[in-house]
């Protein structure tokens, strides 16, 4: 049976008749196969099955244009977050297409709520037309939003995903009580060997730089240090590696050794030959999305795979990490770090360590360094010297006082705002202001009856009572107006919003301060920027609720410039 014959026994075309279907649509074909469908490591047969219908379907209408197929393999549906519907969305920001086909609304998503959100607001919003064939569904359609069948379709999708759920997480135990591990990625060190209950082997080309890194460390060199060796070798990070194998497919913007990725490496159990496993767990079916579990909670399986590492080696180095911990909380309990955790470097971003230094007079001073540069110097950062901690206290010293300033500007405007609200414009009282108001009114009320009195009577023409009429429902529109306005006591809730907000008490009670201290900083402050150059950025905690503040007390002020 050839297409043409076959579409007779379909339902009806969504699109056919209807005169508000534009002439040409940019068309995006969305394709997806779970991997509990199959999906993974080939081409699948399912995913060329959707393009294929796809395809024939677009060639029965010449008014969707194909612009670009986007592919999902072995992404579930129950999330958002995957490559091809992703670059799909982007494609639709940028209007590269602006509409969207799919085989059946499954095959677009599984979840009820965000499938429903994508279709019945951010897709309207964006202009955006979406056709799911099998549903017979077309956005554009007029009745589209009370399809019921929508509705009930996305639901039972939901239900057969969570029940699909709980079958692949009863089958994950199972291979785990069987010995079986589910990996996906090998450590750096190893390969994925093709072995489920083995699924590591070394890597000859990665394992002799595991083996330099656990040597390095127990020769007691420095964490940092190891990672700039690391770097002058030339040798790739974890990452890079992956890249370049084909593992991972993303670039990382940091593409030097860390000291976070050797530490990583140095307490990683897997390189004795160990799996720790169930990391991390999501069960759909009890309405736990991904999240990391407690490492009392892991399940640790020894000697599952080769060793890279003996564990006498391991041990020393995990006891040097112990003695480094402890050396490091013996000095930190000396003197506070004031800024701890607040500063970054405006460079590249990173938090900014504190290291002391004796200055000319014998006295001790606490300086602040970027991490980048004292690892990889300007090869990846500009930010070279250091700032003292005296010349950045003085600074936030001087900050905090202009806005203990600011604080009091904000509660005196308020103040003053509530006052006139209270007493009205001239120093008269609001009552008595509200009182004349209505006085007025009633009287050009009492006009405009009499003049309609005259018009019946004969007494005033019809030109002249139209004229009348007009002019006293102008005045009275305008009392109305000013009366409503002076009934209202915006001033006073502005006035208690200023005395109940924290942030304004605080700042008041810091006009005089003399001294930054740490509960300061941890009361009104987000962080500090330094650049290269050691100017300072400050972001407060408070910054959206004071913009807030103010522009009410101007709405305000400008209500009662008005008024005045």
């Amino acid at each position: 049976m050839n297409w043409n014959q076959q579409r007779t026994n379909e339902a009806p075309d969504p699109v056919a008749g209807n005169p508000n279907i534009a002439k040409v649509y940019l068309t995006g074909v969305y394709v997806r196969l779970s991997v509990e469908d199959g999906g993974l490591g080939k081409e699948s047969e399912s995913l060329l099955h959707q393009e294929q219908f796809l395809i024939r379907y677009l060639e029965q209408h010449p008014e969707l244009i194909l612009t670009k197929i986007y592919r999902d393999n072995g992404e579930t549906g129950t999330k958002f977050d995957r490559p091809g519907f992703s670059m799909m969305m982007d494609d639709l920001r940028h209007g590269v297409i602006n509409c969207i086909l799919v085989k059946d609304l499954s095959r677009f998503g599984r979840d009820y709520v965000q499938t429903g959100e994508y279709i019945e607001k951010i897709f309207p919003f964006m202009g955006t037309r979406f056709i799911s064939v099998l549903e017979d569904f077309d956005n554009i359609r007029p009745n589209a939003r009370d399809t019921l069948m929508v509705n009930l379709k996305n639901l039972m999708n939901e239900a057969y995903a969570k029940d699909k759920s709980k079958r692949i997480c009863s089958a994950f135990d199972a291979k785990r009580a069987n010995g079986e591990f589910n990996v996906k990625y090998a450590p750096y060190g190893y390969l994925l060997s093709g072995d489920k209950k083995h699924p590591y082997v070394i890597n000859p080309e990665t394992a002799d730089v595991v083996r330099e890194i656990f040597s390095l460390r127990q020769q007691r060199m420095p964490v940092r240090a190891i990672a700039r060796l690391l770097d002058e070798k030339g040798y790739l990070t974890p990452r890079q590696y992956a890249i370049k194998i084909g593992i991972r497919k993303k670039p990382m913007p940091e593409n030097h050794w860390t000291d976070t990725a050797v530490r990583r490496i140095l307490e990683n159990l897997a390189y004795l030959g160990h799996m720790v496993v169930h990391k991390t767990e999501a069960r759909l079916y009890q309405g736990i999305q991904k999240r990391k579990v407690d490492k009392k909670d892991q399940i640790f399986v020894p000697n599952v795979n080769e060793a890279i590492i003996i564990q006498e080696q391991f041990d020393s180095v995990q006891g040097v990490k112990k003695v480094s911990k402890r050396s490091s909380k013996k000095q930190k309990a000396k003197t506070e770090n004031l800024f701890r955790g607040f500063l970054y470097c405006a460079e590249c971003g990173r938090l900014l360590y504190a290291e002391k230094s004796k200055l000319a007079n014998g006295k001790e001073m606490r300086y602040y360094h970027c991490p980048t540069y004292r690892d990889h110097h300007e090869k990846y950062c500009p930010h070279k010297a250091g700032m003292r901690e005296d010349k950045i206290k003085a600074v936030v010293l001087e900050f905090i006082k202009s806005q203990a300033r600011l604080a009091g500007e904000i509660e005196r405007r308020a103040n003053s705002a509530s006052l006139f609200h209270l007493e009205g414009p001239n120093g008269r009282s609001r009552k008595d202001t509200i009182h004349d108001l209505e006085a007025a009114l009633d009287r050009e009320e009492y006009l405009l009856k009499d003049a309609f009195e005259c018009y019946v009577l004969g007494s005033l023409s019809e030109s002249d009572y139209l004229f009348s009429k007009a002019k006293h429902e102008k005045q009275m529109e305008a009392l109305r107006a000013q009366s409503e306005k002076a009934k209202k006591n915006e001033g006073k809730g502005i006035l208690e919003m200023v005395k109940s907000n924290s942030y304004v008490q605080i700042l008041k009670s810091l006009t005089r301060a003399r001294a930054v201290t740490r509960e300061m900083c941890e009361a009104l402050l987000e962080r500090i920027d330094i650049d290269k150059d050691h100017n300072l950025k400050i972001t407060v905690k408070y910054r959206d609720e004071f913009a807030d503040l103010l522009r009410k007390i101007g709405d305000l002020e400008a209500e009662i410039h008005d008024v005045g």
